[in-house]
């Protein structure tokens, strides 16, 4: 059994070591893109605002309504800017990463502060309570 699962591990290995080309609409607008890959196509769209995995490999991709279009390869972050594609540099990807990243802990603070906040009021709310009820006893 050990070495059924070792094996399909080595399988599924050079699967995990291709990134994702992803594409990220910036406009307020839906888009129709055709992704043309080696051996296959596809039709999708992407909406508004918002981020999609394209691809496992090489692609092309190309904007139905104008035609416009791209060629990415592995970790590449196609942007739609005002109907036109471009490559985001990956200067530009790391530091959005490391933003994304910082946000995150930022959050978790956030709800870690209000929760403290939250378990301190009532608290408090408790104590005042328990104050009203010994001199209500007096």
């Amino acid at each position: 059994m050990l070495k059924i699962v070792i094996l399909i591990i080595f399988l599924l290995l050079p699967i995990s070591i291709f990134s994702d080309v992803t594409i990220i609409n910036k406009d307020d607008i839906s888009y129709k893109l055709f992704i043309e890959k080696e051996n296959s196509a596809e039709h999708t769209a992407i909406g508004a605002k918002t981020k999609a995995v394209a691809s496992q490999s090489d692609c092309k991709i190309l904007i139905k309504k104008n035609k416009n279009f791209i060629k990415a390869v592995d970790e590449d972050i196609i942007l739609i800017k005002d109907g036109k594609l471009s490559k985001k540099n990956k200067e530009d990807k790391k530091e959005e990463d490391k933003k994304d990243k910082d946000k995150k802990y930022k959050d978790k603070d956030k709800n870690k502060e209000n929760s403290n906040k939250e378990n301190s009021n009532k608290e408090n709310s408790n104590k005042e309570n328990s104050n009203k009820e010994n001199s209500n006893k007096k």
